[in-house]
């Protein structure tokens, strides 16, 4: 994909209401709030982002953690590849992690307008093996997983055109709401599903593999199918391709 560039979503220091970890153990939330940990993690998947994917990559970040004083955080981003990009912390911290997480692309969006055609998403907390196999090198609109039966939208990883995204997804995130159950998931979803787009809102080309260690955020929703799953998977989606559909039943 020509003029494109990677954005690599994160939050350092946590900055969530327990709305979906009421129904954890005391060990697991303060796992998943280990801002140490979280931040390990980080810096580990932007690095091997980095060694992957020749092209620019910006870190989106909205916490409060202290950048000025990490000599290694400063060191990693530094060079001419990996970009810091901070942004406010959210005062929308009852609404979730996907109203956070798009509040933040909505907002590189519009500061990176004009200098790259097409982007990259993945959720910091994820490390995809086959990353640069997922995509089209000519992006339609977006292409993304919109999984017909649970009606949702996979927001881990996907691609856009800055172009599609301003026409069809900016403010997505204001109708997020994980409090009443509508999720980012679910509202892109809505906007990308059906026939209006389907010529340019397309499926993953393969399955994404995801490490089997996914660390303190442990969400599976993002590891579709192993093993011999895979390859029925990824039939499918060829299929799908074939003739012209754009969900994944």
């Amino acid at each position: 994909m020509g003029g494109c560039c990677v954005l690599i979503t994160g939050t350092i220091v946590p900055n969530v209401s327990l709305h979906g970890r009421e129904g954890q153990t005391a060990a697991k939330r303060a796992e998943y709030e280990n801002v140490a940990s979280r931040r390990a993690r980080y810096l580990e998947n932007l690095r091997w982002y980095a060694s992957k994917l020749e092209l620019p990559i910006y870190f989106l970040e909205n916490s409060v953690y202290d950048f000025e004083s990490d000599g290694e955080i400063q060191d990693l981003f530094g060079g001419e590849q990996l970009h810091l990009m901070r942004l406010p912390v959210s005062a929308a911290a009852d609404r979730g992690k996907g109203y956070q997480e798009f509040e933040m692309i909505d907002e590189a969006v519009l500061r990176l307008a004009g200098t790259h055609e097409a982007f990259v998403k993945v959720s910091g907390r994820y490390l995809f093996r086959n990353v640069q196999h997922l995509f089209p090198k000519r992006l339609p609109g977006i292409a993304i997983d919109l999984l017909r039966r649970p009606r949702v939208a996979i927001t881990s990883v996907f691609a856009c055109r800055f172009d599609f995204y301003r026409a069809h997804l900016a403010g997505a995130y204001r109708e997020a709401d994980d409090a009443r159950g509508w999720w980012i998931e679910r509202e892109l979803y809505s906007r990308l599903s059906g026939a209006a787009l389907r010529s340019e809102a397309r499926p993953l080309l393969v399955e994404p593999k995801l490490i089997s260690d996914v660390g303190w955020d442990g969400s599976g929703r993002a590891g579709w199918a192993p093993g011999a799953k895979r390859a029925v998977r990824n039939f499918e989606r060829r299929l799908l391709r074939g003739i012209g559909y754009n969900e994944i039943v």
